[in-house]
């Protein structure tokens, strides 16, 4: 019976995890008085509610990950009339994809950009295609679509070499959501798998780190060979053993959100400030839309949420890309006179993400890339991502639209 259930619902062992992880980060900070990742260093004050802050991050993700998600899934959705020949829509996606992915690659190679941790960013108008057709995002959502059709691996192998070369890892969990949903829906998911999976954590992981680190702050800078002698003797005095608890701690510390949403309530009254003078956008423009009405408007851009709080815990690091998750609660705590439109707003983008997954594809690889998103993306309170991720589903929308149309016409 357990095995029936947890066949029907892979989607709530990683919900699970993350509640669990949360709740074990909630006990350490009312324990230790202190909170963890790159929130560390704001001071966690007396009569902090760390409770009520818990049950409210509880509560969102059941909010949107259960109640909401189960409601949205049974809206009734036309399928695209393209969509339907699977074969064909996948191979001329796939195919642009996989050209595009590795133009993309050339585009970060010879310019340096891109790259995790850096701010570097090329002028040319040749940049702008990637802002216009953003190929990380867009395979996400070719995975959720098109997991099983013919260029699917060539695209994945890119898009993982794409990704480490950049210095981002993040991608291997959304590889490991993906595929440890398919084995447990097939009964497939055996012990040996959990165990090679925790042997490659403990291995391959503080390779993988420390190799992030290095890409990320040496790899691209003209001091990369004596960068990479500096981090290896830095990290030779912690020993083995050390190194894999500073890489594992670094993992646990990426799937918890507690300090995040105990730091915007601290700190909430600051960024409140800086979110009225407009020098950070309001929730409803943090993204590309947000970027391009400034640009329009020949105004200065301004700050996300998570980058106005990471510069108010390191203003000295303006040169560091770097962002801190604000969560969806967290914008309680900043604007709390716009808790109305925060809900109204993140509901508006989750019905869209949905409506416009069904109207590609049926495949339940699809709704789990719908709910993995607002996993990941839209409950850390990313939604100038979480607007990219509506926005690239969009332009899946009109490719299949495009293809459909171009097909008839040649018919």
């Amino acid at each position: 019976m357990f095995n029936t259930l947890l066949r029907r619902m892979p989607r709530a062992v990683w919900l699970i995890f993350y509640l669990l992880v949360n709740l074990g980060f909630y006990l350490l900070i009312s324990e230790t008085q202190l909170l963890y990742g790159e929130t560390h260093v704001v001071p966690l004050l007396s009569g902090t509610p760390v409770g009520w802050i818990f049950l409210s991050l509880a509560a969102s993700y059941i909010a949107f990950n259960v109640v909401l998600f189960r409601w949205f899934s049974r809206i009734g959705v036309p399928r695209l009339k393209g969509a339907s020949d699977e074969e064909r829509s996948s191979r001329i996606i796939g195919r642009v994809l996989a050209v595009l992915q590795v133009l993309f690659v050339v585009f970060f190679l010879a310019t340096g950009t891109y790259v995790a941790g850096s701010s570097t960013r090329d002028s040319s108008l040749l940049s702008y295609l990637w802002v216009l057709l953003p190929v990380d995002v867009l395979f996400y959502v070719y995975y959720g679509i098109y997991r099983d059709t013919k260029y699917f691996k060539i695209n994945v192998v890119i898009w993982l070499i794409s990704n480490f070369i950049r210095g981002w890892s993040g991608v291997l969990l959304t590889v490991i959501f993906f595929e440890s949903c398919r084995l447990i829906r097939r009964g497939a998911l055996k012990f040996h798998h959990v165990v090679l999976a925790l042997v490659g954590l403990f291995v391959g992981y503080p390779i993988l780190y420390f190799g992030k680190l290095y890409i990320r702050y040496f790899a691209f800078h003209a001091n990369g060979d004596d960068g990479f002698s500096t981090m290896m003797n830095a990290i030779s005095g912690d020993g083995t053993l050390g190194i894999i608890g500073i890489a594992l701690t670094q993992v646990f510390q990426r799937f918890q959100l507690m300090s995040s949403a105990v730091a915007l309530y601290l700190i909430g009254p600051a960024m409140h400030d800086q979110v009225m003078q407009g020098s950070v956008y309001p929730m409803w423009l943090e993204g590309i839309h947000g970027i391009a009405l400034d640009k329009v408007l020949g105004n200065a851009p301004a700050l996300s949420l998570g980058q106005a709080v990471a510069q108010y815990l390191d203003p000295v690091s303006l040169d560091v890309n770097w962002n801190v998750n604000p969560t969806f609660i967290g914008w309680f705590s900043v604007v709390p006179e716009w808790s109305l439109w925060n809900c109204l707003y993140a509901i508006l983008l989750c019905a869209m993400s949905v409506c416009f997954a069904k109207l590609m594809s049926r495949r339940v690889e699809a709704m789990d890339m719908v709910w993995y998103a607002w996993l990941v993306l839209l409950i850390p309170g990313w939604y100038g991502a979480f607007f990219l991720f509506v926005y690239a589903l969009g332009l899946m929308v009109l490719a299949h639209l495009a293809i459909d149309l171009t097909w008839r016409k040649t018919k």
